[in-house]
């Protein structure tokens, strides 16, 4: 048997190391970031989302961080309706490349569907900035807007959009809806001036479509504005000149004012320019113009006159009443026929703006206001009429994000106004634009002359504050901030006060935490919290710096505080649990997390967390012989946390503990070793499968010689050991020789020479985790104790202390020599040796001793009692044992001993012995795991004693016994072999 399996050795570990390299090189295997990109977006384009799912969670433990991964996965919960976690996924792609904006476009999609607009519009205007011309995005900031329930800024911004993208018939489709929509709802309140108003928008927007000029010019003339009805039909006229409807409406007003001449020279006009019908109209008004024509009409006297004589006082009064009376028509031609002889007038030019703004025509009436304006710098109306245009177009150019642009049209208004609140909104718009041009110093300098010229403005701090911040000037900001939420200030003002504080802290702290400087990011932290104790990154960065300085009550502090404000915010849960953790409550810590799987049971911190506390648990409960509880807490993290390679390897310490070798063995494989590391984590496997091999063959063989005789004398032994569970039988046989005579025995050696067997059997038991006992029988021919018997027990404590107990007994040989008296053939009489005389007698011994074993070396010692030939004696003995590996595949140990009675292993392997006198003893020795199956061993002790010897002297009737005694050093040196299989 034992030579068949030592030819299976080399097949064995040839497996193994076979095993081990298909190990590595399964785990060699990693695939790139990329790798999980692409084929999950091709498993996902192909519907296999399960696939996919399962691939992205593998890439997403490989690279936790990857952009793009987190993205896919944050569109995989989009898809699956789970918005939270699609919100935590997506943010964690933008936290890691904010220039992802296919996460950051989804983000704001998910926060749209969340009804959470506010993020969304803040996620629309970071892509806007990098791209301002992205038409469906403002599309959609205006459509949240709308859900937002601020339709006054959507209309705005629909306007706005319309006017940047003219050929869009969507948009002004959107655009004419949205000004119908509002004008059914202010015909519905009966608010003329808001439909009067709309509808202007709306002639505006859609100036080809005559029903509104028609509908606009009924609600002027409800409400008396017959003048502006009049200028809202010519308007129409001036798109469709031919369009019967309006032509009507022209001519009944102008029938209504008494104005038949002009409304018959419009009929005339309008036919000649081909309109139809009209006809009837026509006479009538020239029987009415001719009846009127008696009450002497100054202004159609004074018409008929200026055609007839061109004459300046006529055309002064035609250009006038033209233009008083809405004349839009007659008013252009009669300032056109006035400039051909006055040239470019400013009154003339001014009163050309003015009927253009009046037909809503600002293509042309802004260049008259700026040639008005060049020719008379000092005509303020004129000039406040200009500001009030160059103010909307910069405030158009800022919605395109046009700042550069719109801060020149904005310096005119500030430079050129004569109206307060005008000159106060054009330089708060121009801060603005300063401000987003990152242009601080000019900023600041413009935000001083407001405070000085409007003492009144109340957002002056607010502003400064961001712009010390923009600086790189935190500090003063916030110390600013500070000083005034001391002061007494509104709760309306504090609150506000507040978020600027916190605004500028929170990018502070993060930049102070991440250039090293943690005691100022704590100062910090502590800073905002005084002032907000419910800031939310006030409280994280707060933890984040004590970690940091290891300040541990100042972290549980910050921690509890936070779950106490954000009692639904799970990692404020987890930061509360590394306090425990570092406590070592890792029970608390478990039970706290636990709860948290139903919300989140996939997040990586919680799973991480639970994790932790649990391997550190599991290793407490080892230690204290509580193995089965330990793996139950293994396993409860493994379900969340099931490839944790960590989790698994201590799951194999626990088997270990509990001499489940085969599971120790399988679940401590999955420790991956470094390189160093990987020839002593072969070997730990090697010593767990021995472990898990229930038969031993332990062969042993020892020489002892005294160091003033070369005589050396030898014991063998052989054993072998079968392990169970719980039970442990070993069956040993010793086997010693020595020389000497046949018969008989010399005065130098009392036993003859020969062989000498003895016989032990041993059983161990353990009980529990806690307590083992054995119990061993021997007996032998000579040589050996005659007989043994011996009980003992261990216990292990606490702390990685074990104590145990023993009692046994031996019979032993006692000899001494005998003399007779003998005379010789001369006469000479002496005292010789005679023969030996031996007998048996009982060695009981009672003992006990503790050890400890530590990771790294392992002590113990021992006290033994010795009853022997009615005199009590004593062996006290000491060892000590190092492991320069983890693996401990090496063991290095020694030990010393002193006493007046041998120590019970000299007794039991047959070597000579001294009792009553004091005998000291050193060792050393060394074990070294060869593999699984082969564990070779040497060890060598050094003894010295006193040996004493009887001589008897004197005369037959008065013999004399002396003790002769001298101290002897014994030398004993041990190999042995175990083999496991």
């Amino acid at each position: 048997m034992p030579k068949k399996f030592l030819r299976t050795i080399p097949l064995v570990l040839l497996g193994f190391l076979l095993f081990a390299f298909t190990s590595l090189s399964k785990d060699s295997d990693v695939h790139t970031a990329d790798y999980y990109d692409v084929n999950v977006t091709r498993l996902f384009k192909e519907g296999n989302y399960a696939g996919g799912y399962k691939l992205l969670e593998e890439g997403l433990r490989a690279y936790p961080t990857a952009t793009h991964l987190n993205k896919l996965m944050g569109r995989y919960y989009y898809q699956k309706k789970d918005y939270n976690n699609a919100r935590f996924y997506l943010y964690r792609s933008v936290r890691a490349d904010n220039a992802n904006v296919e996460a950051k476009q989804l983000l704001a999609t998910v926060e749209e569907t969340t009804k959470n607009y506010s993020s969304a519009i803040c996620y629309i205007n970071e892509l806007l900035e990098v791209n301002p011309y992205w038409k469906g995005l403002w599309i959609k900031k205006m459509n949240i807007f709308r859900k937002q329930g601020n339709d006054t800024e959507a209309d705005r911004l629909l306007r706005r959009l319309v006017e940047i993208y003219p050929d869009d018939m969507s948009l002004r489709n959107r655009l004419n809806g949205r000004l119908e929509e509002n004008l059914a709802n202010y015909r519905k309140n009966g608010n003329s001036t808001e439909s009067i108003a709309t509808l202007r928008q709306m002639v505006n927007a859609d100036p080809n479509n005559m029903e509104n000029y028609v509908v606009l010019s009924n609600l002027l003339l409800q409400s008396g504005q017959r003048d502006e009805a009049l200028a809202v039909v010519s308007q129409g006229l001036g798109v469709q000149p031919t369009n019967r409807l309006l032509a009507e409406k022209r001519v009944g007003i102008l029938s209504e004012q008494h104005r038949y001449a002009e409304a018959s020279d419009f009929i005339r006009a309008y036919q000649k320019a081909g309109g139809s019908g009209l006809t009837e109209q026509l006479t009538y008004l020239e029987e009415e113009s001719a009846r009127s024509a008696v009450t002497n009409d100054a202004y159609t006297m004074y018409a008929r006159m200026y055609d007839r004589t061109h004459s300046s006082d006529a055309l002064d009064f035609l250009l006038g009443t033209a233009v008083a009376r809405g004349y839009t028509t007659d008013a252009l031609f009669y300032i056109g026929e006035a400039r051909k002889g006055r040239g470019d007038d400013p009154r003339l030019i001014y009163m050309e703006y003015e009927v253009y703004k009046q037909l809503g025509n600002t293509r042309k009436a802004l260049p008259l206001l700026e040639k008005v304006v060049e020719l008379q710098p000092s005509n303020t109306d004129a000039i406040d009429e200009l500001c009030v245009y160059r103010l909307a177009e910069g405030v158009d150019m800022m919605v395109a994000m046009d700042y550069l642009g719109a801060t020149e049209k904005l310096n005119y208004v500030i430079q050129h106004a004569s109206d307060p609140e005008t000159v106060k909104n054009a330089m708060n718009k121009k801060y603005t634009c300063l401000f987003e041009t990152k242009r601080y110093t000019a900023a600041s300098s413009l935000l001083d002359s407001i405070k000085t010229r409007f003492p009144d403005s109340n957002n002056y701090f607010a502003r400064k504050t961001q712009l010390l911040s923009s600086q790189k000037k935190p500090e003063q900001a916030l110390a600013m901030l500070e000083q005034l939420l001391n002061d007494s200030v509104s709760a309306e003002d504090r609150a506000f006060y507040l978020a600027d504080y916190e605004e500028i802290a929170i990018p502070y702290i993060k930049e102070l935490i991440d250039q090293g400087t943690t005691y100022k990011a704590l100062t910090a932290s502590e800073n905002l919290l005084r002032l907000f104790p419910s800031s939310y990154y006030g409280l994280t960065y707060a933890m984040t710096s004590s970690g940091i300085l290891k300040r541990h009550d100042e972290f549980d502090l910050y921690a509890n505080m936070a779950a106490g404000y954000y009692p639904e915010d799970v990692d404020f849960s987890i930061k509360q649990t590394t306090g425990m953790m570092r406590r070592g409550e890792y029970r608390r810590a478990l039970n706290q997390l636990t709860p948290w799987f139903a919300s989140y049971p996939n997040d990586q911190s919680l799973i991480s967390a639970y994790s932790g506390n649990a391997e550190l648990y599991a290793q407490q409960l080892i230690k204290a012989h509580l193995a089965d509880s330990a793996i139950v807490i293994l396993d409860s993290a493994l379900v969340h946390d099931e490839r944790n390679k960590t989790l698994l390897y201590t799951k194999g310490l626990a088997y270990e503990s509990l001499k489940e070798y085969d599971s120790a063995h399988h679940y401590l494989s999955y420790y991956e070793p470094s390189l160093m590391e990987f020839d002593d984590h072969k070997l730990r496997l090697e010593k767990i499968a021995a472990k898990g091999m229930n038969n031993q063959i332990a062969v042993e063989y020892g020489q002892a010689r005294f160091g003033d005789q070369d005589v050396i004398t030898s014991v063998a032994s052989a054993g072998y050991t079968r392990k169970g569970k719980r039970n442990g039988y070993t069956a040993t046989l010793n086997y010693a020789g020595r020389d000497g005579t046949i018969q008989g025995a010399d005065a130098d050696t009392y036993a003859s020479g020969g062989f000498g067997l003895q016989g032990l059997v041993k059983w161990d038991r353990e009980f529990n985790d806690k307590w083992t006992a054995n119990i061993t029988l021997g007996a032998a021919s000579k040589y050996f104790p005659r007989a043994i018997l011996q009980l003992g027990a261990t216990k292990k404590l606490r702390n990685d202390w074990s104590a145990e107990g023993h009692l046994g007994i031996r019979l032993v040989e006692s000899a001494k020599r005998d003399y007779r008296w003998n005379v010789t053939n001369d006469g000479q009489a002496a005292w010789v040796f005679d023969k030996w005389s031996t007998s048996y007698t009982s060695l009981v011994t009672l003992g006990g001793g503790v050890a400890r074993d530590l990771e790294t070396h392992s002590y113990d010692g021992k006290l033994d009692l010795m009853f022997y030939n009615g005199k009590l004696c004593f062996s006290a003995q000491a060892r000590g044992r190092y492991y320069p590996m983890e693996t401990r595949w090496l063991t290095l140990w020694a030990t010393a001993g002193v006493g007046n009675a041998p120590e019970a292993s000299i007794l039991d392997s047959s070597l000579p012995t001294v009792f009553n006198k004091l005998n000291t003893n050193v060792g050393a020795g060394a074990s070294y795991l060869l593999n699984r199956n082969i564990t070779l061993g040497i060890a060598g002790t050094w003894s010295t004693f006193p040996s004493s010897v009887n001589v008897r002297t004197g005369t037959e009737l008065e013999p004399v016994d002396v003790i002769n005694s001298k101290y002897k050093n014994l030398f004993n040196i041990n190999a042995s072999l175990l083999l496991t299989f």
